[in-house]
């Protein structure tokens, strides 16, 4: 098919032709006819041109328009056909609302085929997407209508009559509902008439979930970094963009005097600012990724304190930036300063003891030989490092016989976990010479295993030498002696403490069974004579003073009762930290009438121990009175708990106040019965008593720290198992 673009060109032609060949003959017919009048020769070579040219020119004329005609359809097809595949779902209608255009992404969108709709008007196209005829997002290009834009989630018109909206429209996709973006734009005429208008439908539900997401992934982060102990910064053109409050907290800030305000400069001290600024820029131009590092910062109120830097590059805003952490190690810091320095004495320590000490591993092998056991050696470390102890110092006996390592116990120190003490043996020196030495070895324990040994030695040669046997045996003699004389001096002290407690207690018994029921008689008495008089009788009173004397004679009777028991105390597991909660609550009013400030320090996950919980509240009741006496114008009355670092197996618990403190003279003899520095008639003497009985009991034991002016503590210590 010609096109009308080649087809003008040649019309040209012909046309040119056809008027050199029509002017040609009428010039023949001219001078045929033998006309010489130029008037006439012009009419008539006018109405001869006319006559021959057009018919021919009515002919091209209507191929001209046709050709017209089917360009411009061929032209609509086309675009029908692009709005057909285009990848948003997409409408037309003309200017009476009559959809001229159904794409296929619109058929799949909505389960509406093109055959259905295209031709029907009075707003059909409304109803695949909202289920009723009415006006929609297209309707408003010819006018605005407030109404329709309130179903739009947002609605944006522009300067050429395009508007843009969003809606999540349910029954898209046979009801599984989606997110779309619409676009609804005018079609003009070229003299910029309104002929229609076409609507594109484009799913956005992956982006809104994508959305979501990353708005749900940044509250995580932020919620991270807020929360996050370790500071978190991001610093772009010399400003923190982002700090949370830990980074703030570091530098003592509030995170809205950083972001956006102040940058890595104002808190850097300015000796290393050219460090942090090189290293800002390395990350920030991407000449390295990561870096770690530290340095020197400086606080709000200009302290000096270090810091440890991470950070690598990112981008923010579509600029080159820097993220990461920091971390405040000026504490750290000083801990490994001190222990550099620790180790520093150690070692001058090592160096300087006279004793020689060598280090083994689980193989006997040498890891460790200080400069005094390199010096009777005559070993150097290199010479002895890795090379088996026994047979290298100590593989002969003192007669000169061969000493087998399993005899050894250098041997059995770090193989059998056996500590030693042994005198009177000899070391082998590199040279093949021999010395007597008196040495100890004991295993190197690391949570309960064996790691090895250290092995102490000191050289006995010349002692041996100038000692006069005698007078040796004399000492140790004497010492034994003394010894042993202490331990009957103590032996002695305890059966006595023992009898005097036994006879105590024998007699606490039997005075309490004889006061118990006549004190009963009296208080029952007392009691009832209280109930039938009046408040302003003169014997009101007495009775009273008679009924509460009687009260604590019966609750002195009833602590004699329980000292004298020695029947072994009922006990089940029990949860400490639950039992002296409980106590806790019968002393916090006692304790705030007389301005005491109760502070629990309890561990967490302790394990039972068997206990009688009423025992154990006892306990801490009658301490906690005691504490609170000691401190007669307020202070400080701490209870905790824990699992004992002392005494492997046992769960410590103590009670601290910040009271006048115990003397030492008799501190010796608080635990003994009606023992007491109170005044009369405040105190019985029995409640330490009764506090080391039921401790004794519980197979525990109980432990004073006391000192005048400056408090006293009672830590008691309790069996995790059963005994």
């Amino acid at each position: 098919m010609i096109k009308i673009n080649q087809y003008f060109p040649e019309l040209a032609f012909k046309i040119a032709g056809l008027v050199i060949l029509a002017e040609a003959a009428v010039m023949f017919l001219l001078y045929f006819l033998n006309i010489k009048y130029v008037l006439v020769e012009a009419v008539f070579d006018s109405l001869l041109l006319a006559a021959l040219i057009t018919p021919f020119l009515y002919r091209w004329g209507k191929q001209t328009a046709r050709l017209l005609l089917e360009e411009q359809e061929d032209l609509r097809q086309r675009l029908l056909a692009i709005i057909e595949f285009l990848p948003d779902a997409t409408f037309v209608i003309d200017k009476d609302k009559k959809v001229i255009a159904w794409n296929l992404a619109l058929e799949k969108m909505t389960g509406v085929a093109k055959k259905e709709i295209l031709g029907k008007g009075d707003y059909a196209y409304a109803v695949p997407f909202h289920g009723e005829r009415r006006p929609i997002l297209i309707d408003l290009i010819a006018a605005q209508d407030p109404e329709i834009e309130k179903r739009y989630e947002y609605v944006k018109r522009a300067s050429d009559g395009t508007i843009y909206a969003e809606i999540f429209v349910p029954s898209l996709y046979g009801g599984k509902g989606a997110h779309v973006w619409v676009t609804a734009s005018p079609l003009k005429d070229k003299d910029g008439d309104l002929y229609g208008a076409i609507e594109s439908v484009r799913d956005i539900s992956d982006k809104k979930l994508a959305e979501s997401k990353l708005l749900e992934s940044e509250d995580k982060f932020r919620t991270l970094t807020e929360k996050s102990l370790v500071g978190v910064y991001l610093v772009q053109d010399g400003i923190f963009r982002y700090c949370n409050p830990a980074l703030a907290d570091i530098f003592g800030y509030h995170t809205d005097e950083l972001s956006g305000k102040k940058g890595p400069k104002d808190v850097v001290s300015p000796e290393d600012w050219p460090l942090v600024i090189e290293n800002l820029r390395k990350r920030s131009d991407g000449e390295v990724e990561s870096l770690t590092y530290g340095f020197r910062g400086k606080k709000k109120s200009g302290e000096i304190i270090d810091i440890e830097v991470y950070g690598s590059k990112t981008t923010f805003s579509g600029k080159p930036a820097v993220i990461g952490t920091l971390l405040d190690v000026t504490e750290r810091k000083r801990m490994e300063e001190a222990l550099r320095d620790a180790e520093e004495r150690s070692r001058l320590i090592l160096k300087s003891v006279a004793d020689g000490i060598i280090g083994v591993d689980t193989g006997g092998r040498i890891l460790f030989a200080n400069e005094s056991a390199q010096a009777m050696l005559g070993w150097t470390f290199e010479e002895l490092r890795g090379r088996g102890l026994h047979a290298l110092i100590h593989h002969t006996r003192p007669d000169g016989s061969s000493y087998p390592d399993q005899e050894c116990p250098m041997h059995a120190a770090f193989t059998d976990n056996t500590e030693s003490r042994v005198e009177d043996e000899v070391l082998w020196r590199k040279d093949g010479s021999s010395f007597f030495v008196s040495y100890s070895a004991r295993p190197i324990l690391k949570a309960g295993h064996t790691e090895g040994a250290v092995v102490t030695f000191t050289d006995i040669t010349a002692r041996k030498k100038i000692e006069e046997e005698i007078r040796k045996l004399n000492a140790e003699l004497e010492d034994r002696v003394e010894q042993r004389t202490a331990e009957l001096r103590n032996a002695q002290s305890r059966l006595i403490q023992s009898e005097k407690m036994s006879a105590v207690g024998q007699l606490a018994a039997g005075v309490a069974h004889e006061i118990n029921n006549p004190l009963g008689i009296i208080l029952g008495f007392a009691q009832g004579l209280a109930k039938r008089i009046k408040e302003d009788d003169p014997a009101a009173m007495p009775l009273k003073s008679i009924e509460r004397e009687a009260v604590r004679c019966s609750d002195l009777v009833q602590d004699l009762l329980v000292f004298s028991r020695t029947a072994k105390i009922e006990e089940e597991l029990s949860d400490v930290n639950e039992t002296l909660t409980g106590a806790l609550s019968l002393i916090f009013a006692r304790a705030k009438t007389q301005s005491v400030e109760i502070v629990s320090e309890m561990s967490a996950d302790l394990p039972r121990i068997p206990a009688n919980r009423n025992k154990l509240q006892q306990v801490l009741i009658n301490l906690a009175n005691n504490a609170i006496d000691a401190m007669a114008k307020g202070g400080t009355l701490t209870i905790g708990t824990s699992l004992s670092g002392r005494r492997s197996g046992y769960v410590e618990i103590s009670v601290r106040d910040t009271g006048h403190g115990i003397p030492k003279e008799i501190q010796p003899r608080i635990m003994e019965p009606f023992f007491t520095t109170k005044d009369v008639g405040k105190g019985t003497g029995l409640g330490l008593s009764l506090v080391y009985e039921i401790v004794k009991k519980h197979n525990g034991s109980i432990e004073l720290e006391s000192e005048e002016g400056k408090g006293t503590r009672f830590t008691v210590f309790l069996p995790v198992q059963s005994a």
